[in-house]
């Protein structure tokens, strides 16, 4: 069960403050298509931020399955945006330099899942999304609709309960698009997908609650959840978060040799730059060090220089010692 309750949001600019969002609440149970649709600034995107835990500076609270995100910990959040959430966005935000294979792989990375459960499972995600014959083409030469299954068999790596889809099909044609939101339907069977849309065409067809929203307000909840049957969301494991060292290496080592001209000129500069702050430094002290030889053979170091003004302040009596 996802429970949003009175969902504040307000943006502080230097001059005035802007409200994204006032007063939302709404409730979905698992097993919905959820769209949400509403004109460009209604708030849309800032509702996705903190659903999935992206953004906590807000008044109000999400419920999840019983648990307060508002009062959760630190480590309760990590734990719930690893495990409990799964996040589509619309540029599919993928690595150009890994294949496919590699992408939905390196999510399993801060799972600690062993090697052979990683390769495992990607083959499957993979498989159900039909992706299994592209697995080791580089991701920069897929089609925009390949690259969105890429990045939804991405988001099903650790079986997340809520999926958040940010315009999932805003850079794709008519047709991809279809297909992708057949995928998510499909995956709204066994969990809860929240989706951004422009196109109330396109939640009208899919989704199962159309939540619209004006000007950071809900102005209406339409339901029609009898084609899927709800069930209950599994509680969110607490496993431990981070990617290895040796796996960060590989992934830095691999990109600087995809990127030998950048790296080699980035290196070129440094130097440069590196160079001629040692140059300045030195042009510095040399420059001090004659300046400080020069007064010495003016006034040497054992002389002490006497003065008494007189009265009228016009003269004043000499003496060197």
């Amino acid at each position: 069960m996802l429970e949003i309750k009175n969902i504040k949001k307000t943006y502080h600019m230097s001059n005035h403050d802007v409200v994204a969002l006032n007063d939302v609440s709404f409730t979905v149970r698992p097993g919905n298509l959820v769209a949400i649709v509403g004109p460009s600034g209604c708030g849309k995107t800032s509702l996705m931020n903190i659903i999935g835990a992206l953004d906590s500076d807000f008044e109000g609270d999400i419920v999840v399955n019983g648990k307060s995100l508002k009062q959760a910990q630190t480590k309760d959040i990590d734990t719930y945006r690893k495990n409990t959430i799964g996040f589509i966005f619309q540029h599919f935000t993928l690595i150009n330099s890994l294949n496919t294979f590699e992408n939905v792989e390196l999510a399993f990375e801060i799972s600690n899942t062993n090697k052979a459960e990683k390769k495992q499972r990607t083959q499957e995600l993979l498989k159900s999304v039909g992706l299994e014959e592209h697995a080791k083409k580089k991701v920069n030469v897929l089609s925009g609709g390949q690259k969105q299954r890429v990045a939804i068999a991405r988001a099903l790596a650790n079986n997340p309960d809520i999926i958040l889809a940010d315009e999932p099909t805003g850079a794709l044609d008519y047709k991809t698009g279809i297909q992708v939101m057949d995928i998510l339907k499909e995956l709204a069977q066994e969990r809860i997908v929240v989706m951004v849309t422009h196109s109330p065409e396109l939640a009208k067809e899919y989704a199962n609650v159309i939540v619209s929203m004006e000007d950071g307000q809900i102005i209406d909840v339409e339901e029609n959840i009898a084609a899927i049957e709800p069930s209950e969301l599994k509680p969110a494991s607490d496993t431990k978060s981070n990617m290895k060292l040796w796996t960060a290496f590989k992934l830095a080592y691999r990109n600087l040799r995809l990127k030998k001209g950048r790296t080699l000129w980035t290196s070129i500069g440094m130097s440069i730059g590196i160079i001629g702050i040692a140059l300045a430094l030195a042009l510095t002290n040399g420059t001090r060090q004659t300046v400080e030889n020069q007064v010495l053979t003016i006034f040497p170091a054992n002389s002490v220089m006497v003065t008494k003004a007189n009265v009228d302040d016009n003269s004043s009596d000499e003496a060197e010692l």
